[in-house]
């Protein structure tokens, strides 16, 4: 027997994201497959772990060190039906433990975000037809409910009002464990920055905080001088206004397609700008390394032509805001912008 047998822990329906972060010597979550049989955690002694077999009314056992060698084993009941697994059922597990885990730790993905993206996983690494996998996954309503309570339970609660709202520490932290969150005005205003952010801007000759900043110059001009009543009165003025705000939400939709986080609150938010400082930190870190950047595409490099011409001419007192900022808004192309981000929310919502 001591050399026919195989051993194998497979995820249940207690494992979850904090068991999979620490080591589990205990096997927490988890069942045991012995030669293709389900046997769940029965009792565990200080130098080894009992399992009993899954199907009710079956007595058999498996006694495992606590270095998972074999030191007992009692035989199944031959009168009670019991089904091997096979690799089907296998697939079936690694699905749906994939599915719950990513829905536990990434709160900012919608559950049929993760559901479609894991399918599409499964199918790539498993040799099963379309036909033999739709066997194996169940449609998106049988494990949604399952995927939202994880979700939830998993994710801080959220406060009703700004005092209430106390933000943990993993939220405080990058993805590399250091401070990210340098600044909280009684959670009015919350500033996150990076130390590798901090030690690019420091050493960057040039801050470019909004890509129209001869327009907020101008802006900037009408508030310094108290110019409210004037502003009232110039329609000129309000109509140039009118256009930095259609400007800013352009601006503020591609910020938001670019994040795409359904249904979002503060939590799916930083979270997903933890995400962005992780690809923004390798990319500069590629930069000084003096690894070429991707080729942009060719749309976009007659765009920034376009943009720093039309730019030039505006500091150049050539064309006025309001000729510099109905091209740029053409570029923009806010109907296009609107579209793309309600289908993301329609397939978020899906």
């Amino acid at each position: 027997m001591a050399s026919n047998f195989s051993i194998t822990f497979l995820p249940n329906t207690w494992f979850n994201s904090e068991i999979k972060a620490n080591e589990n010597l205990d096997h927490n979550g988890m069942d045991l497959c012995f030669n293709g049989y389900l046997f769940k955690r029965h009792r565990i002694n200080k130098n080894s772990i009992n399992w009993i077999c899954k199907v009710n009314g079956c007595n058999a056992s498996v006694t495992l060190t606590r270095d998972d060698k074999l030191l007992r084993f009692s035989e199944h009941k031959t009168e009670i039906n019991h089904e091997k697994l096979d690799d089907q059922e296998m697939i079936r597990i690694q699905f749906n433990t994939n599915c719950k885990i990513r829905a536990e730790s990434e709160s900012h993905n919608s559950v049929g975000k993760i559901y479609l993206e894991e399918q599409s996983k499964i199918k790539q690494t498993s040799n099963l037809s379309y036909e033999e996998l739709s066997k194996v996954i169940g449609p998106f309503t049988s494990i949604k409910s399952t995927l939202t309570k994880r979700k939830k339970k998993f994710c801080p609660k959220l406060a009703k009002n700004l005092r209430e709202l106390e933000i943990p520490e993993e939220f405080k932290l990058n993805n590399q464990n250091e401070k990210f969150l340098i600044y909280n005005n009684d959670n009015k205003i919350l500033v996150f920055a990076s130390p590798t952010q901090l030690k690019a801007l420091s050493q960057a000759t040039h801050w470019l905080p909004f890509p129209f900043l001869p327009i907020f110059d101008e802006i900037y001009q009408y508030n310094k001088c108290g110019l409210k009543t004037d502003f009232q009165k110039n329609l000129e003025m309000q109509k140039s206004f009118r256009t930095v705000c259609a400007l800013e939400k352009s601006v503020d939709n591609k910020f938001s397609n670019h994040l795409s986080v359904a249904h979002p609150d503060i939590f799916k938010a930083i979270s997903k700008f933890k995400e962005e400082e992780t690809d923004a930190s390798l990319k500069y870190y590629r930069a000084i390394n003096n690894e070429n950047a991707p080729a942009r595409k060719k749309l976009n490099v007659i765009n920034d032509a376009i943009l720093n011409n039309h730019r030039q001419m505006l500091l150049d007192s050539e064309i006025s805001i309001d000729t510099y900022s109905k091209y740029v808004s053409m570029m923009c192309d806010l109907n296009a912008l609107d579209k793309k981000k309600n289908k993301i929310q329609q397939d978020a919502h899906d």
